[in-house]
């Protein structure tokens, strides 16, 4: 997640040099011309970067097959196909234009439609693919716990106080381990929410000669709460994973 806002963040950076112009005529000099075209290239570059990470982080995510999620993740897949298309289109303009100003209409058609329709689908990507993350990390936290928890009971030498301890420390990993997989379902139950109660954002990528056009879904996703339910889930795990070092700790002293 961090990789994909850095990578808008220089994008971003790069759009205000393309966009940064002084009046100037046709008969501007050509270093001019040729430093805004080179720094437009440069924002492909980025751009086609940020669609190969998030194109091979979404494949890389695991889901059930002729699931709901795994028929969403092909769906997202496509999408970053016709994104892709996209920016090579802009890329071929890019290569016909003769004038700075040629470049500023561009780069502005480009901005707007990343603003409009590229980032709200990525982001919402991005947060499909947090969900399935934290969702694996749960499975295998909770098959780690239930691990432990065999592995105590079968400690037959230890003393009163010795399993007193483990068995509190058990209680607690398994309280946090409820409160992280809580906060997980109410991420994903908004999530879902988003996905599959409201009507999703569409948008023509098909040329750069054509106007985008997007449906604006009835209900707006809350990135912040979301991410912050994820976060808390994902807090809850690591005092978990602490807990079983103290135990782990504990249990040699026998």
């Amino acid at each position: 997640m961090k990789n994909g806002f850095k990578s808008q963040s220089v994008i971003a950076i790069c759009f205000s040099l393309v966009l940064t112009f002084s009046f100037v005529s046709a008969s501007a000099p050509s270093a001019d011309f040729l430093f805004r075209q080179k720094t437009f290239y440069k924002v492909m570059e980025l751009s086609r970067a940020e669609l190969k990470n998030l194109n091979e982080n979404l494949d890389s995510l695991k889901t059930d097959k002729d699931s709901d999620y795994a028929k969403k993740k092909d769906e997202y897949l496509k999408k970053l196909s016709e994104f892709e298309i996209y920016d090579k289109e802009v890329e071929e303009e890019i290569s016909k234009t003769k004038t700075v100003e040629d470049l500023k209409n561009l780069a502005v058609d480009f901005k707007n439609w990343r603003e409009e329709a590229h980032n709200p689908q990525v982001q919402i990507m991005m947060n499909f693919s947090l969900i399935l993350k934290q969702k694996e990390i749960l499975a295998t936290t909770t098959e780690r716990f239930e691990k432990i928890e065999k592995d105590v009971k079968k400690l037959t030498d230890l003393g009163l106080e010795q399993k007193q301890q483990l068995n509190s420390l058990l209680d607690l990993a398994k309280n946090r381990l409820n409160l992280a997989n809580d906060s997980f379902q109410k991420a994903k139950t908004r999530l879902d929410d988003y996905l599959y109660a409201t009507s999703t954002l569409s948008t023509s990528t098909t040329s750069t000669s054509t106007t985008s056009t997007s449906t604006t879904t009835e209900k707006q996703f809350n990135n912040f709460e979301f991410q912050e339910l994820i976060k808390e889930s994902f807090e809850k795990i690591k005092e978990v994973y602490e807990i079983f070092l103290k135990m782990s700790g504990l249990a040699r002293k026998t």
